[in-house]
């Protein structure tokens, strides 16, 4: 797949998209001749909303500051950030990865299959959903890749009652449509079978963040399946009433995993991560939508228009990942200071881990996008 030059396509600081819209059965799915996401004037009422904001000397758009907006991604363009290379020392002595001195955007070009990304329904019709990703990009999920078994009984069921608008999911990116060297459409798989791919028993952790299908219930419990071989997953039927809706079999729901059976196979989950983890984890098993303890490592300003300005953490062990300036949004840090700083302890959610050796990791520190529950 070819790779985006360097420098190229350097563009002006974005909009933010939307929770969502529907279509209805008839509806369309939003353009597929192009990454970003049109705004929509709809927003779903629970989620934070903000006016778009343009970079300073450009002039804003004529009644942008009409529009309600949703922050899942509110962003700007940024220097290139290189993982992997050699070390160097900050003026404190530490080492860092060379070269990350800036943080910028995760753009089209830098997906690869396999990309684990956050997505936010936005639009959807009986053969299809369309996705908000990170960065203001765009997504679509084909009805063959929303279930495990499209051809099943479940598989049947109507996709604009399992996914109403602004539903927030793990996507897997599976394909990346090229014209003219450009990539103009994003494929998404939401099967738990490849989010949740290299999981195993004796690999998952207290508080993991996955998705999952409802397979069935028993008594008291509603059954469900990771998509990995041997490994099911169990969560209380009082938990459910939480829900606006009780999931049907086929639904995909997420869930916090709390305790593993690894001889029977069996995971005790929950329908709420509000737990960040610390333990260490290999890179292979980083998933998006896992809650972590982060620790900040650098602050970068960026320019005199904030270009480039963001975080540079480790989390769980030795791994590393980057905060892009607006998912800083308005967090605070977890020892009560105002103002993130250098060393400070933060909870932060995967935002989107692309693949690579080592992988790279956007991360958020959004409240709305922390505080995420099964919808």
């Amino acid at each position: 797949m070819p790779k985006r030059k360097a420098g190229a396509d350097v563009d002006d600081e974005e909009e933010p998209f939307q929770r969502g819209r529907t279509s209805g059965a008839g509806g369309t799915s939003g353009a597929t001749d192009g990454g970003s996401a049109e705004p929509d004037a709809e927003v779903d009422a629970h989620l934070p909303t903000a006016a778009s904001k343009k970079r300073a000397g450009k002039k804003q758009k004529k009644g942008a500051a009409d529009e309600a907006w949703f922050t899942f991604l509110d962003v700007c363009p940024g220097e290139a950030v290189k993982f992997g290379s050699p070390l160097l020392e900050d003026e404190d002595g530490e080492a860092l990865p060379q070269e990350i001195r800036s943080v910028r955007r995760l753009r089209q070009g830098d997906l690869e299959i396999g990309s684990v990304v956050l997505a936010a329904v936005r639009d959807v019709n009986e053969e299809e959903l369309t996705l908000n990703l990170p960065f203001n990009l765009l997504g679509y999920a084909l009805r063959a890749q929303v279930f495990e078994d499209a051809s099943s009984e479940a598989g049947r069921q109507s996709l604009l009652e399992l996914f109403p608008p602004g539903m927030l999911l793990v996507a897997v990116i599976t394909s990346v449509m090229e014209k003219d060297g450009k990539k103009i459409r994003v494929e998404v798989s939401l099967r738990p079978s490849l989010a949740n791919a290299g999981l195993t028993a004796e690999k998952l952790v207290p508080q993991m963040w996955l998705p999952a299908t409802v397979s069935g219930d028993e008594e008291h419990v509603v059954k469900l399946d990771f998509g990995v071989e041997k490994l099911r997953g169990l969560v209380k039927k009082s938990e459910l009433s939480k829900l606006a809706s009780r999931p049907s079999p086929g639904s995909i729901i997420m869930v916090a995993v709390q305790a593993v059976n690894v001889a029977a196979g069996t995971v005790r989950c929950s329908l709420a991560s509000s737990e960040p983890m610390s333990h260490a984890l290999e890179p292979s098993l980083l998933k998006a939508g896992l809650l972590v303890s982060a620790r900040v490592k650098k602050v970068f300003s960026g320019d005199e228009n904030k270009v480039g300005a963001g975080l540079l953490t480790n989390f769980c062990g030795s791994l590393t990942g980057v905060v892009h300036l607006h998912h800083q949004g308005s967090a605070v840090a977890r020892d009560g200071a105002a103002e993130v700083k250098k060393n400070q302890l933060v909870a932060a959610r995967i935002l989107a881990v692309v693949p690579g050796t080592p992988p790279v990791v956007h991360l958020t520190l959004l409240p709305h996008l922390l505080d995420w529950s099964a919808q």
